[in-house]
């Protein structure tokens, strides 16, 4: 089974969304029209649905229209964050997002140590290298470095 695909994106009630007593919109662009996803909206859970909310919440809890619409925004964020990444790998103990993430930067920090190496001029075994690879190795430098 797939999720929806596209870009997913929050509606803040009053703002992108008519004034309705609905809350926030999770929402999909398909054909050019959009489609709806989900609802986060302010309120007391435990008056609403008592039987699937006890002992989850404390029977006062309130959820604020701010915290909806962070939520509605995160939960947006980490769809479109997580595009590639399977459902079944995100579910997965054994390789979690946050570890994927870790292993990439990692990568990534290993490659600028060895760009900024060639970027001196000389490798560690004594081999030169020419000037053309140095200027290359010294934009992508330049360029990785502006988005960190």
């Amino acid at each position: 089974m797939k999720h929806t695909q596209g870009e997913w994106v929050a509606l803040e009630a009053g703002v992108n969304l008519p004034d309705t007593e609905g809350g926030h919109e999770v929402h999909t662009s398909v054909d050019g029209q959009l489609v709806w996803i989900a609802e986060c909206c302010e309120g007391h859970f435990s008056e609403h649905y008592p039987d699937t909310w006890e002992g989850v919440r404390s029977p006062d809890y309130h959820l604020t229209n701010d915290e909806a619409l962070a939520n509605a925004r995160r939960i947006v964020a980490c769809v479109n964050a997580c595009e590639s990444i399977s459902t079944e790998l995100l579910e997965s103990k054994s390789q979690t997002p946050r570890n994927a993430f870790k292993q990439i930067a990692d990568q990534r920090d290993k490659l600028l140590s060895a760009l900024k190496i060639i970027e001196c001029g000389e490798l560690p075994d004594g081999d030169s290298v020419n000037i053309s690879t140095q200027l290359f190795a010294d934009e992508i430098i330049k360029e990785v470095e502006g988005t960190l």
